[in-house]
């Protein structure tokens, strides 16, 4: 809170965590700090895992944490109960004039497209109102990817892969009880903007009649 921090721009000189070295956060937020016209000499990158990041961040060590993960993830929750960290919007409001105070939605999906340029596997995300203890006070756009379960096709029938897919989705609202990731599950936009091939058995699910 006390960083003066209210866009991506505002990292300039400031001291930021981005996950451990070598993890697709950290490739992910590099490209992002490209694409947004941050050169990395302009700040301080610190790798960092999630959890000893969000507890640096709280103590004031670092300014500001850019990371890949679920929404609603426990460390980030503790965090922002600490009351000395915020969920700050990449960009403002302003930046979008086509975009109303409040559309969340369309301010992720302009910097998803532009950034899909730079890195093709990106997909726009809200962060829901008072997804966290008393944050965000108004839906957030943001950016991310998508959570993929991944095996190998030679291990793994075409009957259980349907079957495990089916129960994904045909029982998602009681699994969205013990962990939200599920939440977010929608068939119609699942197979999209994939960068693996599905499986047989799953692509058997989404094709079903």
């Amino acid at each position: 809170r006390e960083a003066g921090i209210h866009s991506i721009r505002d990292l300039a000189d400031k001291t930021v965590a981005l996950g451990p070295k070598g993890s697709g956060s950290e490739k992910f937020i590099r490209e992002f700090l490209r694409f947004a016209g941050l050169k990395e000499s302009q700040l301080t990158l610190v790798n960092l895992t999630l959890k000893e990041a969000t507890a640096q961040l709280v103590a004031g060590e670092v300014d500001a944490l850019l990371f890949l993960t679920g929404l609603g993830n426990e460390a980030c929750q503790r965090a922002l109960q600490s009351g000395h960290v915020r969920l700050t919007p990449l960009a403002p409001l302003t930046s979008f004039p086509h975009a109303k105070a409040g559309e969340a939605k369309a301010v992720a999906q302009t910097l998803a497209d532009g950034f899909r340029v730079h890195y093709p596997y990106v997909s726009p995300h809200t962060i829901p109102l008072l997804a966290y203890p008393g944050q965000p006070t108004q839906p957030i756009g943001t950016v991310g990817v998508k959570a993929v379960l991944a095996c190998h096709n030679t291990n793994l029938s075409d009957e259980i892969a349907e079957t495990l897919t089916r129960t994904l989705y045909e029982h998602r609202a009681a699994l969205s009880q013990k962990h939200s990731a599920f939440s977010s599950l929608d068939e119609q936009s699942s197979t999209a903007h994939l960068q693996f091939p599905l499986h047989p058995g799953s692509e058997n699910f989404f094709r079903r009649t």
